[in-house]
């Protein structure tokens, strides 16, 4: 038996989602029906590593969301493991919970192949588990021209490329500090005799220091909360992002990194803004 798990009608479903991952997404060296990690008590149908040193895990079923998923997710979430879990149904499985499972699964972050014999389509991506547990954007708290850009960010950052959506976020806090330090010099607030940076060329941590220290705090006293200091603090960390983990063990240690600082980064924005609202940057 080439399974002792899994239903016997769903064998053929199986065999033909290894094709595919195989042919489709490189991936050759697949468990059958072991454990992923110790801590979890479930057993993946197949279970892999991926390129990008992401866990893969493949449930396959006769419904896009099973039930028993929910308690593996959430301990992915939490223990944030980097696993990208798909669920294989055969084309036309269907029945009167099938829409509700395709929205559970993207609410969620799992994704759903639909298989026909070897030939499968992805009906929902697969998100990285380590990153679901990220707090969602109150887009509604924020100005309204830069709720499209931080939707961008975010779906960037869940959708399996955090570091770019972290850069992303990093780049609107850059762009507004740079504009309120500019706008606060031409308006009269930095010190007598101030010399200003090149707003829009200098290094933005440069460009921070001289806000900063030059800052009259008698003619402007907008910005509370030590938040120009914090947001020197933030500039170095748009390098620091864009490596890539090269071990799973690499991988876990950066999406915790990361999930910490994309919600602090889009605190410190919405902070940023709120201060300098009476500037209408």
């Amino acid at each position: 038996m080439p399974y002792k798990i899994l239903v016997q009608q769903l064998w053929d479903t199986a065999d033909g989602v290894k094709v595919f991952l195989r042919r489709e997404w490189g991936i050759r060296n697949l468990s059958t029906e072991e454990k992923v990690y110790d801590s979890i008590q479930a057993v993946a149908t197949f279970s892999g590593s991926m390129p990008d040193s992401h866990v893969l895990w493949v449930e396959v079923s006769n419904r896009p969301y099973p039930t028993h998923l929910d308690a593996i997710v959430a301990d992915c979430v939490q223990e944030c493991l980097p696993v990208r879990l798909i669920v294989a149904i055969p084309r036309g499985s269907g029945g009167p919970n099938y829409n509700e499972d395709l929205s559970r699964a993207r609410q969620k972050g799992v994704g759903v192949i639909e298989m026909d014999g070897d030939r499968g389509g992805v009906v929902v991506n697969p998100l990285a588990l380590s990153l679901a547990g990220v707090h969602p954007i109150a887009r509604s708290e924020f100005p309204e021209k830069f709720r499209y850009q931080l939707s961008q960010a975010e779906a960037t950052f869940r959708e399996g490329n955090p570091a770019k959506g972290c850069d992303d976020l990093y780049a609107i806090i850059e762009n507004v500090s740079r504009k309120i330090a500019e706008k606060t010099f031409k308006k009269g607030f930095w010190k007598t005799g101030s010399n200003p940076p090149k707003f829009d060329k200098d290094p933005w941590s440069n460009v921070m220091e001289a806000f900063e220290r030059q800052l009259d705090k008698n003619k402007c006293n907008l910005f509370q909360d030590n938040i120009l200091h914090r947001i020197l603090g933030v500039t170095p960390f748009r390098n620091q992002v864009v490596h890539v983990p090269k071990t799973t063990a690499a991988l876990v240690k950066r999406d915790q990194m990361l999930r910490t600082r994309f919600e602090d980064a889009t605190n410190l924005l919405l902070e940023l803004l709120t201060f300098a609202k009476p500037l209408k940057i």
